[in-house]
């Protein structure tokens, strides 16, 4: 008869605990958005917004597009105009980047994709 103290038994519990509750890989949802009020000190000067959307990539690869775009309002266009839109793809299982256009830059021999194609 296998007899268990309480101190072996208490590791047990947090082992399963561990495998029946794995995290996700990311801290995100489909249809997720952030959006942020851009300040220089108490004078509003845009807004950015961060959107996740998941999405079928080549070859019916899950992925999470994650766009950012930022811009600032009319009073700061005079200063300094901003009008940006970053994307990133990731793998959904992974976790890792698809490299696409503006990060083949920084990766030699990465191959091209097209974010506005999909």
């Amino acid at each position: 008869m296998l007899i268990m103290s309480r101190q072996s038994f208490i590791p047990l519990i947090l082992l399963l605990l561990m495998v029946i509750s794995t995290p996700s890989l990311f801290s995100f949802q489909d249809g997720e958005r952030l959006t942020f009020d851009i300040r220089y000190g108490i004078i509003g000067a845009g807004q950015a917004t961060l959107h996740v959307e998941e999405i079928e990539y080549r070859n019916s690869i899950t992925a999470y597009r994650i766009t950012s775009n930022a811009r600032t309002n009319r009073f700061f266009d005079r200063i300094f105009k901003v009008r940006d839109e970053i994307a990133s793809i990731y793998q959904k299982i992974t976790g890792s980047q698809i490299p696409t256009v503006s990060d083949s830059l920084l990766l030699p021999g990465a191959e091209l994709f097209d974010l506005h194609a999909l």
